[in-house]
């Protein structure tokens, strides 16, 4: 969890290793004359786990490559070591490679914008490339050849991508270990995908991607059918920028916490967490809403977005590691560090005093337009309820005269939201979400 790698700005690769507190970078040493670029990354940096335990990437040379440690020192080779074809050359676009971790299969784009894999046989010691069987449509650039997004679902091995038409199609793999082409959605125009590299991932029960209309969409997987929905959020109601949630970035998915992260129009990142079969609930990772200094990308230009996908999640502990706008490598990680307290006025981490809770009851929860709330204790005169977003800014302040109390909600938007009941000397807090 204290390990990660990736491409620098000149194209070599970098390892990051936090060690007693602190981040150390030092440079993977493979090839350095300049005339020998066929080593450098040319993108999709992937590592291939279990007996593999490498890191994969796209050369200069279009070839794929890797590099393994033995002991303290890393090893440098190619997948293909047959430099005497191009015949299992990968394409040069984003999105053009992924891995099947069970058994350490590459399946990768090829020139053609066709499917292809390699797959290692030990008693050889060798690598071995097969195009995947199936009769294509017509040209290097029909309906169904691959434009990219290569996605492997890894416990059926089926292999998701984006084509040509700009819809996710698929081969299925089935009980005997072959593969069937098929597309996903019913072929209208509000449900194709995005040309942003990144636009694609798989969740437990179906896939998120990112639409022609930079928002979220997903195709949910029920009795053997894939039915598309639009999550349900209202995009746009935003504070200040009014199209600050719309996705801009590339996804990236949390499956331990059912979270979709994205960079939106704003640059900054953000998360829609699952909280039902197609409800997802909004919120901004970062509470600087008008500040630049933790930003992704700008929020001027939105072809920037689409140059590299450069968000990810790591799953051991959920970092959330991107690169910001200054190319800076950074990351966002869940700490419970702070003692949020606005209502009472008293500074935050302050841990000379604590505070008496009362017992609070608030529900529904999620709600859609009313909750009630709940007190146990006697409500003392001047009891008041708040409501602020995530930033810290007050949204409603309100006086409270019953044990048992409805209040109205029906004005704010999706969102997370902190509610404080200031009751005499005590202050309870509770997370509440619409």
């Amino acid at each position: 969890k204290d390990q990660l790698f990736y491409r620098g700005t000149d194209d070599r690769l970098y390892e990051a290793t936090k060690i007693a507190g602190n981040w150390n970078v030092s440079l993977i040493p493979f090839n350095t004359i300049p005339d020998l670029s066929a080593e450098l990354i040319d993108g999709d940096l992937i590592f291939n786990p279990g007996s593999f335990n490498s890191i994969l990437y796209k050369g200069k040379d279009h070839r794929i490559q890797f590099f393994n440690k033995s002991g303290d020192t890393w090893k440098k080779g190619f997948i293909d070591d047959d430099l005497t074809t191009t015949e299992h050359l990968i394409s040069p676009d984003e999105g053009s490679m992924d891995v099947q971790y069970t058994n350490g299969n590459i399946f990768y784009k090829g020139l053609d914008n066709t499917l292809r894999r390699f797959y290692y046989t030990s008693s050889s010691n060798k690598w071995s490339s097969c195009l995947i069987p199936y009769d294509y449509n017509g040209s290097v650039i029909g309906a169904d050849r691959i434009k990219g997004d290569i996605k492997i679902e890894q416990t059926s091995g089926n292999v998701f991508y984006k084509g040509f038409d700009d819809r996710i199609q698929l081969f299925r793999k089935d009980s005997g270990g072959h593969y069937q082409h098929a597309w996903l959605d019913s072929n209208t125009v509000d449900q194709k995908i995005s040309d942003a590299p990144g636009s694609i991932v798989l969740y437990n029960s179906g896939i998120l991607y990112k639409g022609i209309d930079n928002k979220i969409h997903q195709v949910a997987f029920e009795n053997g059918l894939a039915t598309h929905y639009l999550p349900a959020y209202s995009y746009g109601n935003c504070n200040g920028y009014a199209q600050a949630d719309y996705v801009k970035g590339n996804l990236a998915f949390d499956s331990n916490g059912n979270k979709l992260y994205y960079i939106g129009f704003d640059g900054r990142v953000q998360c829609l967490q699952k909280a039902g079969p197609i409800n997802w609930v909004h919120s901004w990772i970062d509470d600087y809403w008008n500040l630049s200094r933790c930003a992704a990308i700008g929020n001027s230009n939105v072809e920037d977005a689409k140059k590299k996908a450069s968000l990810c999640t790591q799953v051991i502990d959920g970092k959330i590691i991107y690169a910001n706008r200054n190319f800076d490598l950074s990351y966002f990680k869940l700490e419970t560090c702070e003692n949020l307290n606005p209502a009472c006025e008293r500074p935050l981490n302050n841990q000379s005093e604590k505070l008496p809770r009362n017992k609070l009851t608030v529900f529904p929860n999620p709600f859609t337009n009313w909750i009630t709330i709940k007190s146990e204790n006697i409500i003392e005169p001047n009891a008041t309820i708040t409501i602020c977003d995530i930033c810290g800014r007050t949204l409603l302040s309100r006086p409270v005269f019953l044990q048992d109390e409805i209040i109205d909600l029906s004005t704010l938007y999706q969102g997370i939201y902190l509610l404080y009941l200031k009751n005499g000397k005590d202050i309870s807090t509770q997370k509440i979400i619409k």
